[in-house]
């Protein structure tokens, strides 16, 4: 790495005498109320292909009417997109109505209305309300993350809570769907308090914070940024979008930390101002096409994977079962494949598992051993999981902070949007 543009800082007295330690806990308190809150996204897009066949008879529709669940989910989650920064801007991550846990509330009044089993045109809407507080959800979660001192490694850890909670949720759908077919709106009630305690956690977690005071200890006044620890534990200030990383003197074997010298000043700072430069920026609009592409093969393929087995191998209503596997995949890949990343390099890493999944794609399509198809649907899992986390992190070092959160928004909504596409 050429570091002649960076500037070697060693850490002070004052501050080896004073390290954040308290600041350190609040730091992983919020990262285990992140993990739980992106286990409830995860929960919201695996848990809704097992009930899809029930859901079908429930309302007497067929698959194409059915399928704009899709639809009104990316509408909602297009204008939390869009908003993303406005609201952010107005709400900060602080204490009562802010935006990070309203996405939490949002989902939980959708899913209540979603377990009231109300006419399919309330289904519909309700649905559109999910997508905007998911959506909500989702931005706010991966930008707290990606601001972590470890986020090399928290992106990919709170992203396997996803895949858990995806993991979890067939387990729940597909009980349901077998133990009383006639009446699958019931299971949305088990998401609704799961996604009031994960709002209130939220809040807790997240009380008199704002965006910009994000990183620094509220108890010291210490900035806490990532990547800017060395052995001693130290935090060392950063400014603009500064990227700093630890080394060591080998003559002296004291830690030294190497700070960026690149400070971005003189921007807008109003939200008008900086969706006008995400608007403008050629690496958001490639984030946001890859993003719809990625996530609405994901989504195609975790929601209807049941019915696929049902309607076209001739599977029962447990192959609800093999989205399990799917997302058990993903999260395995997740937590395992981070050495492999950070090898490869994020991008290259996207590629090599974007032909394995292709190749299981293809056998997927000419076999006709159901066991055959759903270990292939595991490998494409395992393959799938690491791809969004690698796309965020490319967002976290490409953006600039204050866009970051915007953008991640906005990859959620085009994913939205791929997801509501490709199933049609």
């Amino acid at each position: 790495m050429d570091t002649s543009a960076w500037t070697v800082v060693s850490p002070t007295n004052d501050m080896a005498k004073n390290p954040p330690h308290r600041s350190l806990r609040r730091h992983r308190y919020m990262l285990v109320a992140l993990m739980l809150s992106m286990m409830l996204c995860g929960w919201a897009e695996g848990s809704i292909g097992p009930l899809l066949p029930s859901l079908q008879l429930y309302y007497g529709v067929n698959y194409t009417i059915l399928s704009l669940i899709w639809m009104t989910n990316f509408f909602g989650g297009l204008i939390a997109g869009f908003t993303n920064v406005f609201i952010t801007d107005r709400f900060g991550f602080g204490w009562t109505f802010k935006a990070a846990p309203m996405g939490a509330l949002l989902q939980s009044i959708s899913y209540g209305l979603l377990a009231l089993g109300w006419p399919f045109g309330v289904f519909l809407g309700a649905f559109g309300l999910n997508g905007f507080g998911l959506t909500m959800q989702d931005a706010q979660v991966n930008n707290i993350t990606s601001r972590l001192p470890t986020a090399s490694s928290s992106v990919f850890h709170v992203q396997a809570c996803f895949a858990i909670g995806a993991t979890i949720g067939p387990f729940f759908s597909t009980a349901f769907a077998q133990s009383d077919p006639t009446r699958p709106y019931l299971f949305f009630w088990v998401p609704a308090g799961v996604a009031l305690l994960t709002a209130m956690q939220m809040l807790h977690a997240c009380r008199g914070v704002k965006e910009e005071q994000f990183g620094k200890s509220w108890i010291d006044g210490q900035t806490i940024s990532r990547g800017q620890y060395g052995s001693t534990g130290v935090a060392i200030p950063a400014q603009g979008d500064q990227r700093s990383f630890s080394s060591t003197n080998g003559s002296t074997g004291e830690s030294q930390v190497l700070v960026s010298s690149k400070v971005v000043t003189g921007r807008p700072q109003s939200s008008w101002g900086k969706m006008s430069r995400i608007l403008t920026s050629r690496a958001a609009y490639l984030l946001m096409a890859w993003s719809f592409f990625n996530s609405g093969a994901e989504v195609t393929i975790s929601s209807f994977l049941t019915s696929y087995l049902i309607e076209q191998r001739g599977a029962s209503a447990s192959a609800g079962q093999a989205t399990t596997g799917f997302w058990a995949a993903m999260t395995l890949s997740r937590l395992f494949f981070v050495p492999i990343n950070n090898r490869l390099g994020y991008s290259n890493a996207t590629v090599w598992y974007s032909g394995v999944a292709l190749v299981a794609q293809v056998v997927i399509a000419l076999s006709t051993s159901l066991i055959t198809i759903v270990t292939s649907f595991c490998i494409v899992g395992l393959m799938f999981g690491p791809m969004y986390p690698n796309a965020l992190m490319v967002a976290s070092l490409e953006m600039e902070d204050d866009l970051r959160g915007g953008v991640i928004g906005l990859m959620g909504s085009f994913g939205s949007a791929g997801g509501a596409f490709f199933p049609m």
